[in-house]
C-alpha cells in the first residue's frame, strides 16, 4: 500500500480529508468549511511536494505485514477528522469573537460582516468540532492498540517507548483531555476551540518534527 513513508502518507492523509469532508456534507452542511479544508490540502500537498518526496524503494521487512495498512490507514483516518475539528474550532474561535464584539455594539469589519455571518453561531460549530473530535479518537485509540500488536509482531514488544509511540500516546491523552474537560469540567467556548487546535498542533508534530529530527523505529520518511 502507498503509505511507506511520509510522502506517501501525507497523499494518503490529504485524500483522507477529502472524503471525510465530502462524506460528512451528507449529514451536516460544512460548506462554509469547504475553503478551510481546500487551503490545507493544498498547503499540505505543496508541503509534501517540494519537501517529502523521495523515490519508490521495496518496504522494510517490519513493514510487511497486515498491519501496516490497517494502523497507517486508520491513523491517516483520524488524522483527517481532527483536521475537519481544527477547521470547525477555528471558525468557532472567529465566530465568537465576532458574537463578542457585536454583544459590545462593534461592527467586524471585511470578514466579519460578510463571511462569518453566514456561518453558523459558535456554540453549533463548537458542538461539532467536539463530534468530530470524539470520532477522530475513538479511530486514534484504536491506532495505537493496533500499533501495539503490529510492534509486537514485529519486535517482540507491545510497547518499547519509542519516540512515535511516546507522541502517539500524548496526542492520545490530549485530545482525552480535551473531550473529558469539555464534558465534565464544564470547559465550553474559547478554552474547548484552543484545546481541539492545541491536539491538531500535536498530530502535525508528530507527523512532521518527530519523523524528520528524532531517530528511532519509526523512522520511515525515507528523508536522509
Amino acid at each position: 500500500m502507498p503509505w511507506a513513508n511520509m510522502y506517501e502518507f501525507a497523499l494518503i492523509g490529504t485524500l483522507l480529508i477529502i472524503a471525510v469532508y465530502l462524506a460528512a456534507l451528507r449529514w451536516f452542511d460544512l460548506r462554509f468549511l469547504g475553503v478551510f479544508i481546500a487551503g490545507m490540502v493544498v498547503f499540505f500537498l505543496g508541503g509534501s511536494a517540494m519537501s517529502f518526496y523521495v523515490e519508490v524503494t521495496p518496504l522494510m521487512d517490519p513493514l510487511k505485514s497486515i498491519w501496516l495498512i490497517i494502523h497507517v490507514f486508520v491513523a491517516s483516518l483520524a488524522t483527517a477528522l481532527f483536521a475537519i475539528a481544527a477547521g470547525l474550532s477555528t471558525m468557532q474561535l472567529l465566530q465568537a469573537r465576532r458574537e463578542r464584539q457585536r454583544a459590545r455594539g462593534a461592527g467586524l469589519a471585511g470578514l466579519g460582516r460578510g463571511y462569518l455571518r453566514t456561518l453558523p453561531n459558535s456554540e453549533a460549530l463548537e458542538t461539532l468540532a467536539y463530534r468530530f473530535a470524539i470520532l477522530g479518537f475513538i479511530f486514534w485509540t484504536f491506532t495505537l492498540i493496533a500499533g501495539a500488536i503490529w510492534a509486537n509482531e514485529s519486535w517482540g514488544r507491545y510497547w518499547g517507548f519509542d519516540v512515535k509511540e511516546v507522541w502517539t500516546f500524548v496526542i492520545w491523552v490530549l485530545y482525552a483531555g480535551y473531550i473529558h474537560a469539555r464534558a465534565t469540567r464544564g470547559w465550553r467556548g474559547t478554552k474547548s476551540a484552543w484545546l481541539s487546535l492545541i491536539g491538531f498542533a500535536a498530530v502535525l508534530f508528530n507527523f512532521t518534527i518527530v519523523n524528520l529530527l528524532f531517530k528511532g523505529l519509526h523512522a520511515y520518511s525515507g528523508i536522509s
